[in-house]
């Protein structure tokens, strides 16, 4: 699941742009707050679609938060909307959409919905996509592949101890 969201998310480029002092409103069923801006790291808190945030710092598609308890962390930008619960239509890179939809949207492809639209669709087969979803993927593992593909830096303790262990080596 968590790999959907990334490629939806990197696809999707839908982002709103905020500023400190705006407010957000989470747009998703599920929604993770980080410690950082990064979708390996380790989430600290949940959020609740609907769920208004403060902005306090926007940066790279990410946003740092602070929630209404004041704890604060990272979002993703393709997870908030300026939208609040029940209020009309959402703005977005593709036009706007009713509240109605992105609520929609927010929940998922869950096995109701895959149900009916499976009914609706018998010549689909879903197997693979239950095969798939099969697959975990821990945020160590993630990390490592980014990593591994050149796609994030090593955080830098990790590159300190690489160094470390380069060095030990050659002596």
């Amino acid at each position: 699941m968590m790999i959907l969201f990334l490629l939806f998310a990197a696809l999707s480029g839908i982002a709103g742009e905020y500023a400190p002092g705006d407010e957000a409103t989470v747009k998703v069923l599920s929604q993770h707050l980080f410690p950082s801006p990064a979708f390996y790291a380790q989430p600290i808190a949940d959020l609740a679609l609907g769920q208004v945030l403060e902005i306090l710092e926007a940066g790279s598609g990410w946003y740092r938060v602070e929630t209404a308890s004041g704890q604060t962390g990272w979002v993703h930008s393709s997870a908030l909307t300026t939208a609040s619960a029940g209020s009309g239509t959402v703005a977005s890179g593709s036009g706007s959409v009713s509240q109605d939809e992105v609520t929609l949207a927010g929940r998922g492809f869950n096995s109701d919905i895959e149900a009916e639209y499976g009914s609706q669709n018998p010549q689909l087969d879903f197997d693979r996509v239950d095969e798939i979803e099969k697959n975990g993927v821990t945020p160590e593992e993630l990390e490592a592949f980014l990593i591994a593909g050149g796609l994030v830096e090593a955080p830098l303790e990790n590159q300190e101890q690489e160094q470390n262990r380069e060095g030990g080596r050659s002596r």
